[in-house]
């Protein structure tokens, strides 16, 4: 399996994991899919690999995987900001460097739907900064 230039990703994507998941022993398939994962550097189509393990109930908890995951849905949570309470540069510049510091998955989930429901800037502000400070050492 080349990863050097996937010309179709929707036919190609699935048959590499397919075969993967034909491999017999368990530990050499999570480390196919481990190592497939840590190669791809597209973000489509490692949420088009992560995608096809969740319906084949071959869903992978690795640490990578965890990290992407967060990784997408801070950049999701920017995106939701930007877009819906479009707030000042400055402010946006300070919420891209603060939301990588929510070590929490859960937080960063919640954090996703304040974006997109909160009445302002300020009310997302609050949340963001209450979810820092309950998560900072005391």
């Amino acid at each position: 399996m080349g990863l050097m230039d996937i010309q179709i990703p929707e036919v190609t994507i699935p048959h590499m994991v397919e075969q993967i998941q034909h491999e017999p022993e368990e530990s050499k398939r999570e480390f196919l899919f481990s190592t497939l994962l840590a190669l791809m550097d597209n973000k489509e189509y490692l949420i088009m690999i992560e995608n096809l393990l969740e319906t084949d109930d071959l869903y992978l908890d690795t640490p990578y995987l965890r990290r992407l995951r967060k990784q997408t849905k801070l950049e999701d949570i920017l995106e939701a900001v930007a877009v819906r309470l479009n707030p000042p540069v400055q402010v946006y510049r300070s919420i891209e460097q603060q939301l990588p510091q929510v070590s929490e998955f859960e937080d960063v989930q919640r954090l996703f739907v304040i974006a997109l429901t909160a009445a302002s800037i300020d009310d997302f502000l609050v949340s963001l900064n209450a979810i820092l400070e309950a998560q900072a050492p005391t």
